[in-house]
């Protein structure tokens, strides 16, 4: 069949797809069981769902959160799916802040302030995935490790951006350190979170109580030998 399909389309299989993101996302959000419902898809589509319904049917935050976290390609059958973005601790920024945010982003100064907040969040994942960039491009793609920051500071760079890594929290549900929570979650991600919780309580208890019949047992065996 794979072959058949080759034939008859004349192309590569591995570039076989819909043609155009938005409606590859929409056929994905409405081919869930659970998904959000269908006005929801088309507002954010920016599709018209009909004259009457699009009078009276308005957008919700809530609904288009959930759209955009399915999107984003999070589990919706997980706990995970109330993931936060990578966010610098409050230690975090203010190392950032002292190094200065416009030697990590030119202009930074110039922009917006509800941009400037936006960048926050770009820099703290571009440092997050930095392991993961580092396995995916060569160290002779200039495209990517040609970029200012990755040399800002000499041949120490990498590893003073590394150690800058380590004040990057990546959380579920709610940060503790910033406050931030999840929004875009249905209840079922909470009855999840804690059925998981309850799991590792569970096995944490059978690991403890495994290890105090082991000690109750190596001292008998000791009693009986001696």
């Amino acid at each position: 069949m794979a072959s058949q399909a080759a034939n008859d389309q004349h192309g590569n299989l591995d570039n076989a797809g819909t043609h155009s993101l938005r409606k590859g996302g929409i056929t994905h959000l409405l081919g869930m069981m659970d998904g959000p419902g269908a006005p929801t898809v088309y507002i954010r589509a920016n599709w018209k769902i009909g004259e009457t319904q699009d009078r009276y049917i308005l957008g919700g935050t809530g609904g288009d959160q959930f759209a955009g976290r399915i999107l984003a390609g999070n589990d919706s059958g997980t706990a995970d799916f109330a993931v936060l973005p990578p966010h610098f601790t409050t230690e975090g920024l203010k190392q950032i802040e002292e190094i200065g945010w416009e030697r990590f982003i030119s202009g930074y100064g110039s922009f917006p302030a509800g941009f400037q907040k936006c960048i926050r969040f770009f820099l703290a994942s571009i440092l997050w995935h930095l392991p993961t960039l580092q396995e995916w491009f060569p160290h002779s793609n200039d495209d990517i490790w040609g970029m200012p920051m990755f040399g800002m500071f000499g041949q120490g760079s990498m590893a003073r951006l590394m150690s800058l890594r380590e004040h990057i929290i990546v959380s579920s549900h709610r940060c503790t350190d910033c406050g931030m929570s999840a929004s875009g979650t249905p209840t079922k991600t909470e009855i999840l979170k804690g059925m998981k919780e309850m799991r590792v309580e569970v096995r944490d208890a059978i690991k403890e109580e495994m290890k105090v019949i082991e000690e109750k047992m190596d001292e008998k065996m000791k009693v009986m030998e001696g």
